[in-house]
């Protein structure tokens, strides 16, 4: 019998987060197609939207979203129809189509370009014991002819009930007609089998391109992608849809081979994502504070690590405390006379700084001698302060310096071997942590 607790369903759909990566090549490539949803067309398109069909151990997955359509050296972005990502929607009961998901889990209107032409889209089906890695695996065969994806398939016989089938459908928006379909991929109960059998177009792929035709006289056309999701068994309730909104594309982050190995994220390229992150996330908000004097609208929601969020907090909120000692954070006014607090230069390096402690120059820089030279100004009292190197495309953060700065500029010279050639932030922190200031640098 299924289950349907929406907290297993919240969890399992941020679930794909937290994989390990097994090919650190690969994921180094990958770096360079990342892009985040900061910019309001990026949040919009960074949305997918999660299926799943649960049972009382095991569920079926089905995550979508990405859609591009592709015609020659020309490409647009299709984005999902918007769902409040609060929502879970639980589909009929009934066997077969379940028509009312399929009316909400489309995209927006696009025009057709041409009589052919190709959609780029990412798509994982899966299956997740219940509760998370509760099976520990066994004997059996299924999936392709029992090939090396089984052990991403390997659930346990007898956990899952139904037959599952996601079809993806390409429809002429004048008349709801289907012209086309796109993508068909699904799963088959696995009553003698630990593995579970899956069929369809490339079914372990993540990022397929499929080829789509339509007639000469649906060109210009307005159509639109929707999922069709199916189910045909005895058990008693139906799928259940969530739309995610993502903060970075999953078809950079995530990859299968064709036999269903995944190429993924380690905690080292975790932190350069993180630092690229923050990086887009001050030039954006700089602009846009700069044209309009406020913060970009749900900016101060973005998910961030400990370390950036530090930097990302004192450069834009000023932090206060009530009367029961609970914190509270407000945002910063622009500068009087000088307008708003801009990111100085030094060099080509971008310094967000604290009013009282700030980072004045770094020579030189790019940074090439053996000894270099940082300039702090500190407008407090003598003060201990701490010099640290964050790797912005990952690693640990690397002690710099320890010690006591005077009243106003202090110049601090460092040895540059002792450091590997590469891009950091220069950080800055008071003798508890704080964060004070901070610059993006460059060894050489």
């Amino acid at each position: 019998m299924k289950n349907h607790p929406k907290i297993r369903l919240l969890f399992r759909a941020l679930v794909i987060i937290m994989w390990v990566l097994v090919d650190a090549n690969s994921a180094y490539g990958q770096l360079s197609e990342l892009f985040f949803g900061i910019k309001p067309e990026n949040r919009q398109f960074l949305r997918y939207n999660y299926f799943e069909n649960g049972f009382d151990s095991a569920a079926i997955s089905y995550q979508v979203g990405e859609f591009t359509i592709v015609n020659g050296s020309n490409s647009q972005r299709v984005n999902l129809d918007y769902l409040p990502t609060t929502t879970v929607i639980t589909g009929t009961s009934a066997t077969g189509v379940s028509y009312d998901l399929a009316a909400v889990a489309k995209t927006n209107e696009f025009e057709l370009p041409t009589t052919s032409f190709e959609v780029k889209f990412y798509r994982e089906m899966s299956v997740h014991a219940l509760p998370c890695d509760s099976w520990s695996g066994g004997g059996g065969s299924g999936g392709s002819g029992g090939n090396a994806s089984d052990i991403y398939w390997n659930v346990g016989a007898d956990k899952v009930l139904d037959q599952t089938e996601f079809i993806m459908e390409l429809v002429l928006s004048s008349t709801n007609t289907v012209i086309a379909t796109i993508d068909s991929v699904g799963t088959m109960p696995n009553t003698t089998s630990n593995v579970v059998p899956y069929y369809g177009t490339e079914p372990n792929k993540l990022v397929p391109y499929r080829s789509v035709f339509v007639g000469v006289g649906n060109i210009g056309k307005k159509a639109y992608i929707r999922i069709s999701p199916r189910r045909y068994g005895a058990t008693p309730l139906g799928l259940q849809l969530r739309q995610i909104s993502s903060w970075f594309n999953w078809s950079a982050a995530f990859q299968r081979d064709g036999v269903g190995s995944y190429f993924l994220i380690s905690a080292t390229h975790a932190d350069s994502i993180a630092n690229l992150y923050l990086d887009e996330v001050i030039a954006y908000c700089d602009s846009v504070k700069t044209a309009t004097g406020s913060l970009p609208e749900n900016i101060s929601g973005v998910v961030m690590a400990e370390e950036q969020d530090s930097i990302f907090k004192a450069r834009y909120f000023d932090q206060h405390a009530d009367s029961l000692g609970r914190v509270y954070y407000t945002e910063k006014a622009p500068t009087p006379k000088q307008g708003l607090q801009m990111p100085r230069v030094v060099g080509d390096t971008r310094v967000a700084e604290n009013v009282s402690v700030s980072i004045v120059s770094v020579r030189p820089h790019p940074v090439s001698h053996k000894i270099f030279e940082i300039v702090i100004n500190n407008q407090h009292t003598p003060l201990p302060i701490t010099l640290r190197l964050m790797p912005i495309y990952g690693g640990n953060p690397l002690q710099v310096w320890e010690g006591l700065v005077s009243s106003g500029q202090q110049r601090i010279n460092i040895n540059r071997s002792e450091f590997a050639a590469g891009v950091y932030y220069l950080v800055v922190y008071d003798v508890v942590g704080n964060y004070l200031s901070a610059a993006k640098i460059a060894l050489q």
